[in-house]
Order: C-alpha cells, then structure tokens, then sequence
C-alpha cells in the first residue's frame, strides 16, 4: 500500500468504545476533527449515541494520519459516512459503531462497513426477515438455525444488509444481496454491484461482534486494524504508531 491519498487503496481501523470513554483525551479528539465531524457527534442525543459516533470519526482521523493523508475538505454525507477532499481526489468514508466498538473505512470508492454486538432479541429473526424480504425465507431458516449459531447469523446478515445499502449508496430494496449456507451450516452472504459479484469480508471479534465490509479489490485487500488503548493525546499522532493488524 502506498502512503498518501495517490494510489490508495483503503484501509480500516476498529476502536474499542469502551476504552475510549475511559480515555483521558475524549474532549480533545472531538476538539481535534473538522467542524462539520463535531456537529454531527453533538447532534447525537444520546450520550451512548454521541460516543460511538466520536470514536468512529477519531477512527476515520487516526488513518488519514496514518497513512498521511491530509484532508482539504470533509463533508458529511449521512447515512454513510463523510467524503474526504484530498489533492488527488476524494475518498469515501464508511463509519459504523455499536455497543463497545466503533469502526471506520476509508477508501477511493463507496465501500461497505457494518458492525454489531450485543445479544439478539427474540424479534430479530422477524426484523430480519422483513429487512431481506419475505420471498428470502430468511426468517424461518434462523428460526430453525441451532441456538448456538443463531446470535451470530443474526449479526452477520444485518451487517451485510447494512453494508450492502451503504456500498450501493441507495434505499434497502435496491441493495442486490443473498445468503447460502456453507458445508459447515453457516451463513454466508455475498453481494452483487453493477451486475457482478462483490468480494465481502467477515470478522468475528471474541465477544462474539461481528464486523462485515465490502472489498473493492481482492487483489488489494482492504487493511483493518485494532486500536491500541488506551487512545493517546491525538497531538502524538505523529509520533506513535497505534495500530496492530486485524486478521480475519
């Protein structure tokens, strides 16, 4: 991968939100993004809401420093996440946070990215159903899934509706995305983009969070990282090194 924003290829980085708010410098990374990041965080109500959203665009501002980019615009472009204006180009923000993490994608191309933990609730297999359409028969096959698999097919065929509408950039009927079950029994989806299949990545953190993201090129895959903590005062950005690769 080159550093900079010329010949780019994407890259993620994964923060625990936890650690973050037992961070000393919460207050100074908000203090530290681009006005229009700020208004979004404080426009979140909830206080759970607010830093989740402020811990995944320090995660989007932690790799534009890493990879020494240095932005010269940043909109934000709801529901997806913010475009970033660059000297070579723009380059598309992905941002998605849930219960103790928040991530963040960058790449030259709308991408993909969703995340989610927690334990799913009895009314997930008809959410579910509903999210994927009626003719999908999803909500029966989780409802027949064991109870071992069933949490985590759950999490990840949300997270690859989820990442499928935000790589389309368009409403939940035009996401063009399917499931199988593998030789093993598990769900696999698998995406398609302007009539051809789209490579899809899973990550399945310890606790049981899933982490699903769309990748442009398999040929050049999309790096994730996990960040260490606790966070560091954001003005060591340029001196320190925060990230371990993440492997799926």
């Amino acid at each position: 991968m080159t550093e900079g924003a010329s010949g780019f290829r994407g890259a993620g980085l994964v923060l625990a939100t936890k650690d973050f708010e037992c961070g000393a410098f919460a207050s100074a990374w908000l203090a530290a993004l681009p006005e229009p990041a700020r208004s979004r965080v404080l426009r979140c109500r909830s206080p759970r809401r607010r830093l989740e959203s402020l811990a995944a665009r320090t995660a989007l501002f932690m790799l534009l420093a890493r990879f020494g980019i240095r932005p010269e615009g940043w909109r934000e472009a709801p529901p997806e996440g913010p475009l970033v204006e660059t000297p070579t180009g723009t380059l598309h923000a992905t941002l998605s946070h849930t219960s103790g993490r928040a991530a963040a994608l960058l790449a030259p191309s709308p991408e993909g990215l969703d995340v989610e933990a927690g334990t799913p609730r009895s009314g997930w297999a008809a959410a579910l159903d509903f999210l994927w359409g009626r003719s999908s028969g999803l909500g029966e096959a989780l409802r027949e899934a064991p109870e071992e698999t069933f949490a985590l097919d759950a999490r990840v065929l949300w997270c690859a509706k989820e990442a499928a509408v935000k790589t389309a950039r368009r409403g939940v009927e035009a996401a063009e995305v399917c499931w199988r079950r593998d030789e093993a029994g598990r769900i696999r989806p698998s995406f398609r983009r302007a009539g051809s299949a789209l490579e899809h990545r899973t990550h399945v953190f310890s606790d049981g969070a899933a982490m699903l993201w769309t990748d442009p090129d398999p040929a050049h895959p999309i790096l994730f990282w996990e960040a260490q903590s606790p966070l560091p005062n954001p003005e060591a950005l340029g001196r320190l090194d925060f990230f371990k690769e993440l492997r799926s």
